[in-house]
């Protein structure tokens, strides 16, 4: 295989092209994760994920996994055994969901759409009378269709919400905060143009109060995480894991 790649336009689903500034900043030298200059970096990607979330939240971070595994952490910090999960399945990212909120252990409930369809939120709100969590795709990536999760967030009741904004962030108007958002995930290597390896995530504060205490995933608590970005520890930044120094490079850039 040669060393040296032709350009390649990429009219796929994702990963897409970068942006050449994102390039550039790839191309910077390595530089060490406790370095004062990449925990400004990593403050600066922070602030710059609650602009594109539409959030105050102090647990808005780049997680070190892809969208698939901000799916993960959304899951396993939010649902136990028995809880119930009710999930709006309109194309492949949904029926996913369900198969992560399983294997976390939650009964799920699931709210089928023929794919293609947007889904529809009086039959998601009404599947079941006190979920512990209702959770969506925003922009389906298998279908390309958009739902409305703003109304499932204006009447969720008790229920914490889960959205996958994976194929939307940064190409569709994000609100979490007004939407009323919980708990939202999505990746790098859509409209964000950065490469695939980062799962922009947020979490509200109401979410983080109920979340579970000792997840079954050390790696994706977001009680360490919190720690790790700094802004909602409330006792300085404490160590985690080593970071995609360069990959979060690329996405503040």
């Amino acid at each position: 295989m040669p060393n040296i790649l032709t350009s390649r336009f990429l009219l796929g689903p994702g990963p897409s092209n970068c942006y050449p500034e994102v390039t550039a900043a790839l191309a910077h030298p390595v530089i060490g994760h406790l370095d004062p200059l990449f925990i400004e970096r990593l403050d600066n990607t922070c602030e710059g994920l609650r602009t594109v979330w539409g959030t105050q939240n102090a647990r808005t971070l780049p997680l070190s996994a892809t969208g698939s595994g901000g799916m993960e952490a959304a899951f396993v910090n939010t649902v136990d055994d028995g809880d119930v999960a009710v999930i709006a399945v309109n194309g492949l990212f949904g029926e996913r969901m369900c198969e992560v909120a399983r294997r976390c252990g939650a009964t799920v409930v699931r709210v089928d759409h023929d794919w293609g369809t947007p889904i529809d939120v009086e039959r998601v709100l009404t599947a079941h009378p006190r979920p512990k969590v209702i959770a969506a795709v925003h922009a389906e990536t298998s279908t390309g269709v958009l739902s409305d999760v703003a109304s499932l967030g204006q009447n969720k009741g008790d229920a914490l919400l889960i959205v996958d904004a994976v194929t939307s962030i940064g190409g569709l108007e994000l609100l979490a905060d007004d939407w009323g958002i919980d708990v939202g995930y999505a990746g790098t290597q859509k409209c964000l143009g950065v490469p695939p390896g980062l799962s922009p995530f947020t979490m509200s504060g109401r979410a983080f109060e109920r979340r579970i205490e000792n997840p079954r995933s050390w790696y994706l608590d977001v009680g360490l995480l919190g720690g790790y970005v700094g802004a909602a520890s409330g006792s300085g930044r404490t160590y985690h894991h080593t970071p995609p120094v360069t990959m979060i490079a690329g996405l503040e850039a």
